[in-house]
């Protein structure tokens, strides 16, 4: 039933266009599965490392949990692949509209062993990367995305919400090469998460529930 499902959403997807943001049929392109492995790939993006951060920061705005990371390939076809948690299914339309606020546009979607494989422009891929300063207080304001921070000064770092902020806490920590290291995912809200960083160099950091969560920002230390 799943694969006939993603099928029956690719074929939407490729009836309609799903370059075509105006097209209502394309809007309405949906894969009704919680779990789905998504490859990315491009063969033109502006650097490796900027292609990784810039697809990670989309699929947490889009709402999508990362379970694994399955592939990371940074030759001349970049390729990043991932599986992925979403209670309430994918609905592609949106996943479209994330990437490309990071300036990620597709090309082309295909199945593959019950798996999404996902071409991008990434000729033009951006990502806002924050670098703290060791030994002070780092005031990270609202955002609506999540916030991807360098960490590779720090061994160990406090995070709170600040004002008014209801955090649930959503992290994934990667070492250098972007390599997922571990996620952090609390059910509670959290008024403050101390970690031991063990050589994640990157963090990704969001809301559990929702981003707009993080009303006064956050102080990292």
């Amino acid at each position: 039933m799943v694969k006939k499902a993603i099928f029956l959403a690719l074929f939407c997807v490729f009836a309609f266009g799903v370059n075509d943001t105006n097209s209502s049929q394309a809007n309405k392109a949906y894969i009704n599965s919680r779990h789905l492995n998504i490859s990315f790939n491009s063969t033109n993006a502006v650097s490796p490392k900027i292609f990784v951060k810039a697809i990670l920061q989309s699929l947490v705005n889009f709402g999508a949990n990362i379970e694994d990371i399955n592939e990371l390939s940074l030759g001349d076809e970049l390729v990043y692949s991932l599986s992925l948690d979403k209670t309430d299914g994918f609905n592609m339309q949106e996943l479209k509209k994330q990437l490309e606020r990071n300036s990620l546009f597709l090309k082309d979607i295909q199945i593959n062993q019950n798996a999404l494989k996902i071409s991008l422009d990434a000729s033009m891929a951006k990502i806002s990367s924050i670098e703290l300063k060791p030994g002070e207080e780092n005031i990270l304001d609202r955002s609506n995305t999540a916030y991807f921070v360098g960490v590779d000064k720090f061994e160990t770092i406090k995070i709170r919400p600040r004002g008014t902020s209801m955090w649930f806490a959503l992290i994934y920590g990667f070492d250098k090469n972007l390599s997922h290291l571990f996620t952090i995912k609390k059910d509670e809200m959290s008024n403050e998460i101390r970690l031991n960083l063990n050589g994640a160099k990157y963090l990704l950091i969001s809301d559990k529930v929702d981003i707009n969560n993080i009303k006064g920002g956050l102080i990292l230390k």
